[in-house]
């Protein structure tokens, strides 16, 4: 896409009409120009260039001299922008405060299709800021560079983090581990994974292309059920990829043990919030069903 046109396209998504942003370009080249000349040098009807220069004032994207003149001048662009992110900014925090008091459903066990790149990396964020106690992540590797900062923040602030990847790579998380068939999957898929689970209890699945930013697929739910078992078996894998690993590299069975042990207890002896809270679950149905039948 021409520079010029994705400028124009840029100033439409800050709300600007198409002319306006072709108005606005065209006076941060030529200032001091009178609206006919303006209409002049876009090919356009007069009476539409008014009409964009004073919604433009209205905006407080360009500003008119006193003198009779007529002669309209951009705002520097850096004042402009900075204003509009401070417009933007100030408005994010009122929808915010005001949508955060509306009640959701508590439980939504639906599986929901993302078709959005940024959105399927905000949904990534989110739930990584919402981890109280685990975060698995499968990743290939330009994933990897998407999401780092976030992964290991989780990790900082005491959530256990295990990671699967595809190449080596330095993360600073609890435990990591290299793909026994790297190799055959990132050939096999010319796309990238980007998968997540939290505490067992939502989880993230996503095929997408990082250099496009696009989705080829991805699906989001909050069953906790359904986490369990894409934990399982991620944590399954997980495990196979470590001991594999091991025994390429020599390990003897003393090591072999440590590391069924380390596994046990990231994955075994602690815990997850999702499947407390599945057990809770099933218990309170099962209570029910039994006063049902009873009465």
């Amino acid at each position: 896409m021409p520079v010029h046109e994705q400028l124009l396209q840029t100033l439409e998504s800050l709300g600007f009409s198409p002319i306006e942003a072709e108005v606005y370009v065209l006076l941060v080249q030529r200032p001091a120009s009178t609206g006919y000349r303006i209409a002049q040098e876009l090919g356009k009807a007069a009476a539409g260039v008014y009409k964009a220069v004073d919604a433009l004032a209205l905006k407080g994207a360009v500003v008119v001299d006193d003198d009779g003149a007529k002669l309209w001048r951009a705002v520097p662009p850096d004042e402009l922008l900075s204003r509009l992110a401070r417009e933007h900014k100030q408005r994010v925090a009122t929808a915010r405060e005001s949508l955060s008091a509306l009640k959701a459903p508590a439980d939504d066990e639906r599986v929901y299709r993302l078709q959005d790149f940024d959105q399927v990396l905000e949904r990534f964020f989110q739930m990584l800021e919402r981890a109280a106690g685990m975060v698995v992540v499968d990743l290939f590797p330009r994933s990897v560079g998407l999401v780092r900062d976030a992964i290991e923040a989780a990790h900082r602030r005491g959530v256990t983090v295990v990671a699967k990847v595809y190449e080596p790579v330095d993360l600073d998380v609890s435990y990591q581990v290299l793909s026994a068939e790297a190799q055959r999957l990132l050939t096999a898929w010319p796309l990238d994974w980007l998968n997540v689970v939290v505490d067992g209890s939502e989880h993230l699945l996503a095929l997408v292309d990082c250099r496009e930013r696009s989705v080829h697929h991805a699906t989001y739910t909050s069953s906790t059920y359904l986490s369990l078992l894409y934990l399982s078996g991620i944590s399954s894998e997980i495990r196979l990829d470590g001991l594999r690993g091991a025994i390429a590299d020599g390990a003897d069975v003393d090591q072999l043990q440590k590391l069924m042990d380390q596994h046990h207890e990231i994955f075994t002896a602690r815990s997850v919030a999702g499947a407390r809270a599945f057990l809770q679950q099933i218990g309170k149905r099962a209570v029910t069903a039994n006063a049902g039948r009873a009465s």
